[in-house]
This record gives structure tokens, sequence and C-alpha cells, in this order.
């Protein structure tokens, strides 16, 4: 289901060398060792080393999974069998981290839970026995509601790639009630990530990775690249070479894993070399893995580079490297002409259909104002989902009446939406379908609830502690109630208006 795992070894113990960390377990410095890190590596004292002894780290790589490799052997070196370990994943890398984290579970003995729907791990976290949960915001929030997850139990939580969360709330329900002193390990997409993200996440924790010292130096040499699904790399790879046809070419992959990877699918080729570190001279080098800045520039040097990325890498390539031609491969314009062929199709059928009359006098007006070529392709762009769509007309529902209340500490305090939304929930035990919009200014902020709501809200929420400063509150009178015509007053003062993250 996620692809081909690579085993490497049947018992990682058994090949351990060098000078590990005694505190490491063998089979993890076996696992490391095979992919070829070694003890005195860079990324193992700034990353698995700090993760082993338990502290949090924020890793600033490439947005691939396996540059947190080693991070990760660490986290699970320090863990146990009464650990409890929460991986937080957008949809779209659940297949990725779950490759990388299978053989990383195993050396460590762990028991390894991959969720996309919260049914199996609902009944597996309730058996007991799980150490390690890998899944989406979405689905954690779900278990979390099912009390099949119980955040305050956690012992070490990643969160990774959280920048592509669809709602980052759901992120700040989960952990709301997670255990404060719980390890984090967090894993940006975006290797210059905003002080915010690390600060809210992962506050005082050691930064490592290739962009721990310094951000991205961008290369002049243009890219070639080619878009494609993280799981669909091999078949992307074996097409553009074929396309390609170059009389050497040079594939490079970040560890030993993707070398074996590429060379079960590769044809046999004496002309097709695999390397996983300095790339010699070649008419073509192949990226199968995505590359940090400074062996971006080692391979451009040794020959033409092509780099195979997810779409969510783009933005990195942006950073790194200027875009060259994007290569197109095999396949890709005749599955666009096949679907382009089966909705004309479609569109002929319902044509010569009946029923049509109520459609043409909603559409006729426009013909005598616009080109019918152009209205036909107006409604096509709306049909097929690519421009605006037509939403359903809506009765109008009055608003219910609402207040704000004025809370001490704004921006001045480093205090955020996430922050009230936070207290109010835990503290309050309140409903955050309740909390309206929440307008943070210099030194105060006003949290729009019911109006019903007001004045016990003002009161349960005065003496709390905020950005560890006690706040008070107060039912906020310059403003009257939302709805039954009513206007919104100025507040008690000015400033502008930040939207609830």
């Amino acid at each position: 289901m996620f692809g081909p795992a690579v085993w490497l070894f049947d018992n990682p113990g058994d090949v351990m060398s060098g000078n590990w960390d005694s505190s490491l377990p063998a089979p993890l410095s076996a696992l490391l060792e095979a992919l070829g890190y070694a003890p005195s590596d860079a990324v193992i004292r700034e990353s698995t080393v700090p993760a082993l002894r338990g502290t949090n780290v924020v890793l600033l790589s490439p947005p691939s999974a396996r540059y947190a490799i080693p991070a990760m052997a660490g986290l699970l070196g320090s863990a146990g069998p009464e650990s409890r370990i929460l991986v937080l994943v957008p949809s779209f890398g659940i297949q990725e981290w779950a490759q990388v984290l299978v053989p990383l579970a195993r050396a460590a003995s762990l028991t390894l839970e991959t969720a996309t729907t919260p049914a199996r791990a609902t009944r597996r976290l309730r058996a007991g026995g799980l150490q390690i949960l890998l899944t989406t915001p979405e689905v954690a929030l779900q278990l979390c509601r099912r009390s099949a997850l119980k955040a305050e139990s956690l012992s070490h939580i990643v969160l990774a790639w959280p920048e592509s969360c669809e709602n980052p709330e759901t992120l700040t329900q989960i952990l709301q009630d997670a255990n404060k002193e719980a390890q984090r390990l967090l894993v940006p997409l975006s290797p210059v990530p905003s002080r915010d993200l690390t600060d809210r996440y992962a506050r005082r924790g050691v930064v490592a990775g290739p962009f721990a010292a310094h951000a991205p130096t961008k290369s002049t040499v243009p890219v070639q690249y080619v878009i494609t699904a993280w799981n669909a790399r091999s078949s992307a790879l074996q097409n553009a070479l074929e396309i390609l046809d170059p009389a050497g070419a040079v594939i490079w992959t970040a560890d030993a894993a993707s070398a074996e990877e590429v060379r079960a699918v590769l044809p046999v080729a004496g002309d097709t070399t695999v390397v996983t570190g300095d790339a010699p001279a070649a008419a073509l080098i192949m990226c199968y893995d995505i590359p940090d800045p400074g062996r971006l520039v080692q391979l451009s040097a040794a020959g033409n580079v092509v780099l195979l990325l997810p779409p969510h890498a783009l933005p990195y390539l942006d950073l790194v490297a200027e875009r060259g031609k994007p290569l197109r491969l095999a396949g890709a314009l005749e599955a666009a002409e096949s679907v382009a062929a089966t909705r004309r199709a479609r569109i002929e059928s319902t044509i010569e259909s009946p029923g049509l009359s109520n459609a043409l006098l909603t559409i006729a007006p426009l013909f005598e104002r616009h080109d019918p070529a152009q209205v036909a392709a107006a409604l096509y762009q709306l049909w097929s989902g690519t421009g605006e769509k037509i939403e359903p007309a809506t009765p109008v529902v009055a608003t219910p009446a609402t207040a704000r209340v004025w809370v001490s500490g704004g921006k001045k305090d480093e205090v955020t939406p996430n922050d009230l939304v936070a207290a109010m929930t835990r503290e309050l035990r309140m409903d955050r379908t309740r909390i309206g919009k929440i307008d943070v200014r210099e030194v105060y902020c006003l949290v729009e609830v019911p109006a019903e709501d007001a004045e016990e809200v003002a009161r349960r929420m005065n003496g709390l502690t905020i950005r560890r400063r006690r706040v008070t509150a107060r039912v906020d009178r310059g403003a009257g109630p939302k709805g039954a015509g009513g206007k919104r007053g100025t507040g008690s003062g000015g400033g502008t208006r930040e939207k609830r993250s």
C-alpha cells in the first residue's frame, strides 16, 4: 500500500560498527550506518544526539522525509514500550513518511500504525500496546473526540510540514491538551519557517539540518524538473530516461535505501550509475531524491540536472535554483487529450437530449451581449471546476446577537488568536464554535462571543494566564450587539484586525 519498504539487513545489530552513542539502540545505529551515515557526521551530532536526549528539535531541510531519519532515530531511541508517539503529517505526505518510519520502528522494536481513517486506529489505540501513530491532523482530531487518542498521555509529538495543514486550528485543538513535557520534533515544509511557527510548536528547540546556520542560497544554473507524485517516482524515472535517452546517466539518491529502490526498477544498462554522494561527470544527472543546495551545485557541475519533484516541493526549487524547462513525460498529453475527448462526448450527448428549455431561458440574454462561443467557454470553465463555482441562492438568516470581551494583552505581549482560543476551550471548556472573530491589537484583544455568554466569559477569563502573564477581562461596552440591525461599535481603541488562524 505504501510502496516497497527497503530492508537492508535481517539483523541490524549484527552489522553495526564505528563509535555510535551507546544510548542509541544498536539496531538503530546499524540502520543509520547502512543508510550511509557515520557517527562523526554533523547531522548525527546536531539532530540525532539532541533528540536521543529528549530535547525539542526543529529540523530545517529540503521537503523530503528522508532528511528526518537521523532525528527520528534519536527520538525513537529515547522511547520505550510505554511511550506514546504521535506523528502528524498532511495527507499528501503519509506514504512518504510511512516508508521512512517502518524500518525505524522495526529497528527500535516499536509498534507502528499508519491511519488515513479513524476506524482501525480507534480499535488499536483502545486495545493498547501501540507506540507510534502516524496520521493526519484531521484523523487525529477525530480520534481525540472519540477519546481513543488521549493527547495528555503523549510522550513524543512529531509535526511534519504543519504549514500544509488544511486548517491550522486542527493542530491547536489537538495540542491544547497535550502533555507540555512531551518531546517535540518540528519538521517545517519551508527551510525558512516563520518564528511564530517554531515558537508555537517547538519553543526553545535545537535547530538542526542543512539550513540551521543559514537560509538556502540560490543557484543561477537553470534546473529542469519533472512534477510527479512521490510514490510514482520510479515510473517517472524510467519514463524520463526513455525520453531523454542520454549517452550516460547518473541517478543521485539521498541514501542507500533510495539507491536500492532505483536499482530494483532500472533496466539493465552499463551506462547508468546510481550514487549517494558526489556524482561523476555524465550527460544526465537524475535526482531521485531532493538535494540540498550544496549538493545541487555539485550535481549541476557534473552534468545536466533533472529533478523528480512532488508538487509540494516546487516552492523549495524556487528558493534554491532557477526553474528550467519542465520535462513533459510521455503519455501526459495523451492522457489530457483523452479526458478532453470524454468531456466533449458528454457535452454532445447532453445537446442531443431533451430538457434543455430552462437552461436556454436562463442563458439566452447572454447570447445578445456576448459571442456564443465565449458564453459556452465560460459555462464549461464553471462546469469543469476551473473557475468560480455558481452557488445556489441561500435564504438570509438572522445572525445571532454577539458581544465582545475585552482582554488585556496584545501584540506587544506576543498574544495570538490561537492563544485565546486555546485558553477559552481548555480553561473555560467553551465550545470553539461559539468563539467568533478575534481582534488582536497592540496592548489588548477583543473576542467576539454570543451576547448571552459575554458576562460569564469575561468573569471566568479574568485572572487566566496567557503568554506567562495574568490577564484581566471585561465585556466591551463600546460594541453594540451584532444582528437584528444593530451596528458594531468602535470598541475600546484603534488597531488592525487579525484573523484567527
